[in-house]
């Protein structure tokens, strides 16, 4: 009996001893779990990383939001002409391949210019930062040389006299935004100084 009362003294003793010893292990666990999520996130909260940037921008009144007319468009306005003229577009790309450079090439090349005309004054460019992204502006005018078949670049062309082109790109984290106003060189340059405005909203979310 001497023995059996001597074990139930010495249990609880042991249980709390055991409980003292599991409750400091999970304290340092604990601690130590922030650190080790720092680390694999390279010292970044996930929230902020660059993945979760997006562009913002905010269309003057006067354009008309449409329904864009391909699956590749990310949005689509229409910028109305003035005293009769045809209207221009506006169509904004995301992520749609190929460097600034390449691109801008490729719009030059859907334009025949002026006869007689030096590239330097049919085809602008200039780069600068706008709210901290960079962007590439540039402007182009002539004969546009619209494709019949907008899914097949290298297919039959409309020539369309005294067009314009005006586009923007800006390099994001997330990748390069396109924004590409096309229409007669009258509304195009109607609109130039709304177009240099709008691209002054643009910020990174």
């Amino acid at each position: 009996m001497l023995q059996i009362n001597k074990f139930h003294l010495w249990l609880p003793i042991t249980i709390c001893i055991i409980s003292v010893f599991i409750s400091c292990q999970s304290k340092e666990t604990s601690e130590a779990l922030p650190n080790a999520s720092i680390e694999t996130s390279n010292g970044k909260n996930p929230s902020q990383s660059p993945d979760n940037t997006s562009l913002t921008y905010t269309p003057p009144a006067d354009w008309l939001q449409q329904e864009p007319s391909s699956s590749m468009r990310h949005d689509q306005y229409e910028l109305p002409g003035p005293e009769g003229s045809d209207p221009a577009t506006l169509a904004i790309f995301k992520g749609i391949g190929g460097s600034v450079d390449s691109n801008i090439d490729r719009w030059k090349k859907q334009f025949i210019a002026p006869p007689n005309t030096a590239e330097s004054n049919w085809a602008k460019q200039e780069s600068k930062v706008i709210n901290q992204i960079p962007v590439h502006i540039v402007s182009v005018q002539g004969t546009h040389l619209k494709s019949r078949m907008p899914m097949m670049m290298d297919g039959p062309k409309i020539e369309l006299k005294g067009y314009a082109l005006l586009a923007v790109i800006a390099e994001t984290n997330t990748g390069l935004w396109f924004f590409k106003v096309t229409g007669p060189q009258k509304t195009v340059k109607f609109w130039e100084k709304d177009f240099d405005t709008f691209i002054n909203t643009f910020r990174l979310n």
